[in-house]
């Protein structure tokens, strides 16, 4: 069965499940389109190493005959498997509205979050209305859905109408990333007396930045630094959430109620560096509505950070079901210090032993592939 997959450049979600795809099973019968040019390659280098990937220049450059190859592709392949449907680039998103239409029967959506929560255009601008309504007939008429996170189904069963399938699809990490975060580990722990709070995780508005820093100026004149991260999202999302005039009034308003205690991280930085930063870290605080930060919430609970996110939202009862600790973000305003920053007294959690297993999360895919009648052939070495 000819399997086409659907793919953007991005190293952060995708790299390390395309990397483990390879290392444990044939994918003899599939084909990895990436609806980007190979000169892209060049921002996501660890991409290079996928040598069998198809890019849209190697298709051809006259745009009608990309359009006929790109036709003919979709046409021929059994199964089709888009990852996430969030396209910056709408003629992109139109062009794939017309390819996949006549497909959709053959075709599963792995949703990443952001094209599940933070698709829809509310601007009211030219055009908006009609990208709304493709993005909306593509999520409703799929044959079935993966999910990345897996209460992302109660949101999805809410906001589209679908009864298509679904199957918990995760981005795994790394099959070093224990061994990364021990030998990252601090000797030490910081002798200051300095309290580290993470403010959000990256420049999206989603954050409600300027709600969560009204909530944390109570501390202002504590023994606390306030360090927000800011070298993601600072471009929005398809034009929206955000962008470098937010990102700057941001810091603009933190610098005004933290003063000198504001620490701005401004430069994406080698994961092992950031999570040196993070072992340092004693409290996150976030305060979106849809479930976010979900690699620092695993890393920091491994870690045994505090965590808080508002109680009134979907992932603070999942996040304590799949027994993560996470305190109240709402109730920072009737806290005092000592409450706030009072440790955390958890132990293991099994669920996030699970997700740092070498492949374990990987191989969760094959239940999809399954369905799908594209079985995933393991590797003889790795028939265990």
């Amino acid at each position: 069965m000819k399997v086409l997959h659907i793919i953007q450049l991005n190293e952060r979600n995708s790299y390390n499940l395309f990397k483990q795809w390879r290392e444990l099973y044939d994918l003899s019968d599939h084909t990895f389109l990436v609806v980007n040019n190979r000169a892209g390659i060049a921002n996501f280098p660890k991409f290079a190493e996928f040598e069998e990937f198809l890019y849209l220049d190697d298709l051809a450059t006259n745009k009608l005959k990309l359009l006929l190859e790109l036709r003919r592709m979709f046409a021929e392949a059994d199964r089709i498997i888009v990852n996430s449907l969030l396209f910056v680039n709408r003629r992109v998103l139109a062009a794939m509205f017309y390819l996949l239409k006549p497909h959709l029967k053959k075709t599963t959506w792995i949703e990443w979050g952001a094209d599940l929560y933070n698709w829809y255009d509310d601007r009211h601008r030219l055009l908006s209305g009609y990208f709304n309504r493709i993005n909306r007939y593509i999520r409703e008429n799929v044959e079935s859905i993966g999910l990345t996170f897996e209460y992302d189904v109660h949101f999805l069963r809410e906001t589209i109408h679908t009864s298509a399938p679904t199957f918990f699809t995760p981005l795994p990490f790394g099959t070093d990333r224990r061994e990364l975060l021990e030998s990252t580990r601090p000797r030490r722990a910081r002798s200051d007396g300095v309290v580290w709070i993470q403010v959000a995780h990256n420049a999206l508005m989603v954050n409600k930045h300027v709600a969560l820093i009204n909530k944390l100026e109570r501390f202002s004149d504590e023994n606390a630094r306030f360090i927000m991260p800011l070298s993601y999202g600072q471009f929005g999302l398809n034009g929206m959430y955000g962008g470098w005039t937010y990102s700057n009034a941001v810091k603009t308003y933190a610098s005004r109620i933290f003063g000198s205690k504001a620490t701005f991280l401004t430069k994406s930085v080698e994961l092992e560096h950031y999570l040196r930063y993070m072992w340092n870290v004693d409290i996150a605080v976030f305060h979106t509505q849809r479930p976010i930060a979900l690699a620092s919430i695993y890393y920091m609970t491994y870690m045994g950070k505090k965590i808080f996110v508002p109680s009134n939202t979907p992932q603070y009862a999942m996040f304590l079901e799949l027994g993560i600790p996470v305190f109240d973000t709402l109730e920072i305003p009737n806290m005092t210090f000592e409450e706030f920053t009072a440790p955390v007294k958890a132990g293991r959690c099994e669920y996030i032993v699970d997700k740092f297993e070498p492949y374990r999360e990987v191989r969760r895919w094959e239940e999809l592939f399954e369905h799908i009648g594209a079985p995933l052939r393991r590797k003889e070495a790795c028939n265990d």
